[in-house]
């Protein structure tokens, strides 16, 4: 039987509500006035220093939290959970 992810407890959905609601509140008030509701973006997550990569799930559910506010997100793992990573690697698109 395989092992349930340990982010599928309810308590995880309930602190990134929490976190968000802290970090985010009513929205990023520059990006409402510069940005476009129908604007497409795209960006990456890239190690500054070496490091192991950990926690994409932890990330992808923070942002599928987000994109059910504001339209669609999609994340591509550029590394893998415990990949090692030197400065420069982009770790997700």
């Amino acid at each position: 039987m395989p092992t349930p992810s340990p982010y599928a407890h309810p308590d995880v959905a309930a602190l990134i509500a929490l976190a968000l609601a802290e970090d985010v509140g009513a929205g990023d008030l520059t990006c409402r006035a510069l940005v476009g509701a129908g604007s497409r973006l795209s960006g990456t997550i890239t190690a500054k220093e070496a490091g192991i990569v950990c926690g994409l799930e932890l990330f992808a559910l923070v942002f599928a939290r987000v994109s059910g506010r504001q339209g669609g997100i999609e994340l591509t793992a550029m590394a893998a959970d415990g990949a090692c990573v030197t400065p420069g690697t982009v770790v997700l698109r």
